[in-house]
């Protein structure tokens, strides 16, 4: 099954993050990644101000950039095609040995978010390994499928699931002692204290199955795990 991935990855782990670093202003969103005959060819917008004519110079230093033009320009950002030399292992190419689909992407002084559409949940390890074979630190923060986006959640819950998550949370009942009780929760939503149970048991069981076990599945090397429809 088609699944997403959200990762975060170190501002020095990607070519342009040098130049984020020196003009900390800037961000980045990756356009779109093509691929070609020659290789990968990213189209990126820098925005934000800065100097931007220093951050190209400082891009045109990176070792995996063979050329960087600006192919656009509007008061706050310019948009730029960059060309990578064609032996780069970076994340960029990572991309198209896993056959991961860029969704977006962007960097700012704090690192850089990527979120991958993947044919299956296997290539999402492949990917972790890909990186942390070549000294990547790629964090894979959750996986989820396009179904899960549809219903309006990353992480497959209902809208009465998250609202009563939500609202035992801020109220207390996951503390130690409790701030509120299903009792409680379930005058507040005008229903009965089993639906309330159901409703915690069922969110928290979407949660694990979204966050800690989809990310621990992608990052052990296994076959590839079984999903639900």
């Amino acid at each position: 099954m088609v699944s997403i991935g959200e990762f975060h990855l170190p501002l020095h782990d990607f070519p342009l993050g040098e130049a984020i670093a020196s003009e900390s202003d800037v961000r980045v969103d990756f356009e779109r990644v093509v691929p070609t005959d020659d290789g990968v060819i990213p189209l990126f917008w820098a925005w934000d101000g800065g100097d931007f004519d220093e951050f190209a110079t400082l891009v045109r230093r990176s070792p995996e950039i063979q050329s960087l033009t600006e192919i656009a320009r509007i008061e706050s950002g310019r948009l730029y095609r960059a060309a990578w030399v064609p032996d780069a292992s970076g994340i960029v190419h990572a991309l198209s040995e896993v056959d991961a689909t860029l969704l977006s992407a962007s960097g700012t002084a704090d690192g850089w978010q990527f979120v991958l559409r993947f044919p299956d949940r296997s290539r999402v390890r492949e990917l972790i390994e890909f990186c942390t074979d070549r000294g990547l630190a790629l964090e894979l923060k959750c996986v989820y499928t396009p179904r899960d986006r549809l219903e309006g959640t990353r992480y497959g819950l209902t809208d009465r699931e998250r609202e009563t998550l939500r609202s035992a949370y801020e109220q207390g009942y996951y503390d130690e002692p409790r701030g509120v009780t299903q009792t409680e929760l379930a005058r507040q939503f005008d229903v009965s204290q089993r639906a309330i149970s159901r409703r915690l048991r069922r969110g928290i069981g979407r949660l694990l199955g979204s966050t800690v076990v989809a990310t621990d599945e992608a990052e052990t090397p296994l076959a590839a795990s079984t999903e639900r429809d």
